[in-house]
């Protein structure tokens, strides 16, 4: 579970339609976290999902030559 990035996003932006139907950011904060806690998840996991793993996967580091 070290190596999972969640992603979400709003859609996009299509300047050919007058109307666009944007999506909150919010669902992952209302909707994702709420359900992983009823699914049994621990404080704990959810953190390496949304704290831990995007801070590994987006860090700078110097990759040693095998």
């Amino acid at each position: 579970m070290d190596k999972i990035l969640i992603s979400h996003n709003a859609g996009w932006f299509d300047p050919q339609k007058r109307a666009l139907r944007i999506q909150a950011y919010t669902n992952l904060f209302e909707m994702v976290i709420l359900l992983l806690h009823k699914k049994g998840f621990m404080k704990e996991e959810i953190n390496m999902l949304l704290k831990c793993n995007p801070a590994k996967a987006f860090a700078i580091d110097i990759r040693k030559v095998k």
